[in-house]
């Protein structure tokens, strides 16, 4: 498994890997076409337009065949030390594993470039994400964002930052 940016070019990949219906029963929204999907690829790779916030956008890519296959992705919005973060594992690579490992590399990534805290909201019946932000040490503060998910929050213990 490695992490890469996402790019304009994944589209097609990304709408494939995430097109199953079951991906978005806590998150909602639908499936997004590879038209879609490029636009909004375009998009997250201008940046924020206001210049606050720094956007990480990685695909997930796994090496179980021949040619490394796109997986999913995790994504962040960092503002100073403080990043918000988002996995999305299409269904075929979910129960492996490899969200965990992506999570964990991306974290460090984070906490290399400066981020002290990191946050993920987390539907209240989301189980498999809630299990796997236990995994890695975030912890659920009690409180909920807009869209009523959990934040769960991971703090380096890294002295230096």
């Amino acid at each position: 498994m490695r992490l890469r940016p996402l790019l304009p070019g994944d589209a097609e990949a990304m709408a494939r890997v995430l097109s199953d219906p079951a991906l978005y029963e806590f998150t909602g929204g639908r499936a997004l076409s590879a038209q879609e999907w490029g636009t909004r690829l375009e998009h997250l790779n201008a940046g924020d337009p206001t210049g606050t916030d720094t956007w990480w956008n990685l695909g997930i890519l796994t090496s179980g065949g021949e040619e490394p296959e796109l997986a999913g992705y995790v994504q962040a919005t960092v503002h100073f030390a403080h990043a918000d973060v988002a996995w999305v594992i299409g269904v075929p690579w979910q129960r492996r594993g490899i969200a965990t490992q992506a999570v964990r590399e991306f974290i460090v990534i984070l906490f290399a470039g400066g981020v002290s805290v990191v946050d993920a909201h987390i539907h209240k019946e989301h189980l498999a994400s809630q299990r796997l932000a236990q995994s890695l040490d975030f912890v659920a503060t009690g409180e909920c964002d807009d869209d009523n998910e959990m934040i769960w929050r991971l703090v380096t213990t890294d002295e230096s930052t």
